[in-house]
C-alpha cells in the first residue's frame, strides 16, 4: 500500500510539473482565464482590412489635344483593398500593409480611348494620399508610394481594369485621440503613357482627378 501511495504522489507531481511547463512555454498564467486573453487582444498589434468599390472621380487630361478629343473630363472609378497594422490606440503608429488599388475605366471611356484617341495600350503611375481624420486632431495626409502599372492592352469594348500596388506611410495616433477614420483623397494625379501616340505625336498626358461621389469615407480605424 505504501508503494502504491508513493507512486500516486509521484504521478501527481509529474503532472503538475508538466502543466506548469506547458503554461510557461505558451506564455499562459495559472488562474488568468479569459481576462488575460482579453488584455492580450487589446494590447497586441492587429491587422485591419478596408475594402471599397466604385469610388467615383472625374479626371481631366492636362494635354489639350487629348482633352478635346475625348470631350472634356471623364468618369473613372477606384476599387481598393487596403491593409493597416498597429495597436490602434493613442500614442501608437498605424503602419501600412498591402495597398491594392484598381483604376476602372467605364465602357464609355474605353470606347473613347480606343476609337477616338486610337490608343491600344496604356501604362502609367499615380500620385495620391489617404486622409486620416482624427477626432480631435483633424486631417493628416499620408502619401501612397509605388502606384505603377506596366503596359496594358485597351479592350475593344467593355470596361478596363488597371490594378496597382502601393505602400502608404505610417500614421502616428496622438494622445487624446478618440477615433480615427480613413478617407479617399479629394484629388489625385495620374501620369499616363499612350501607345500609339495620339495623332502621331502625343505620347503622354497627366490626368487631374477630382472626387465626385457622395462620401469619401472608406472606413474606421479606431473608435
Amino acid at each position: 500500500m505504501q508503494t502504491d501511495s508513493r507512486s500516486a504522489r509521484t504521478k501527481r507531481v509529474s503532472a503538475g510539473v508538466a502543466v506548469v511547463s506547458a503554461l510557461a512555454l505558451t506564455g499562459g498564467a495559472l488562474g488568468a482565464g479569459p481576462v488575460n486573453a482579453q488584455n492580450a487582444s487589446t494590447d497586441s498589434a492587429r491587422t485591419t482590412t478596408i475594402s471599397k468599390k466604385g469610388v467615383k472621380y472625374k479626371c481631366k487630361a492636362t494635354n489639350s489635344v487629348v482633352d478635346q478629343i475625348v470631350g472634356g473630363p471623364q468618369q473613372f472609378l477606384i476599387d481598393g483593398k487596403l491593409v493597416f497594422k498597429g495597436k490602434f490606440k493613442p500614442g501608437t503608429k498605424i503602419r501600412s500593409g498591402a495597398q491594392r488599388l484598381t483604376l476602372v475605366l467605364p465602357k464609355k471611356l474605353v470606347r473613347k480611348v480606343r476609337k477616338d484617341l486610337k490608343v491600344k495600350r496604356v501604362k502609367g503611375s499615380a500620385k495620391m494620399s489617404w486622409d486620416f481624420k482624427a477626432k480631435p486632431g483633424g486631417v493628416t495626409k499620408v502619401p501612397v508610394k509605388g502606384l505603377r502599372s506596366p503596359w496594358r492592352k485597351v479592350p475593344k469594348k467593355g470596361t478596363m481594369r488597371i490594378p496597382v500596388k502601393g505602400t502608404a506611410g505610417s500614421y502616428k495616433i496622438k494622445k487624446g485621440t478618440k477615433n480615427v477614420k480613413l478617407y479617399a483623397p479629394k484629388r489625385f494625379l495620374i501620369h499616363a503613357r499612350l501607345a500609339p501616340p495620339v495623332l502621331g505625336s502625343v505620347k503622354k498626358t497627366d490626368l487631374r482627378c477630382k472626387f465626385n461621389g457622395k462620401s469619401r469615407k472608406l472606413g474606421t480605424l479606431m473608435k
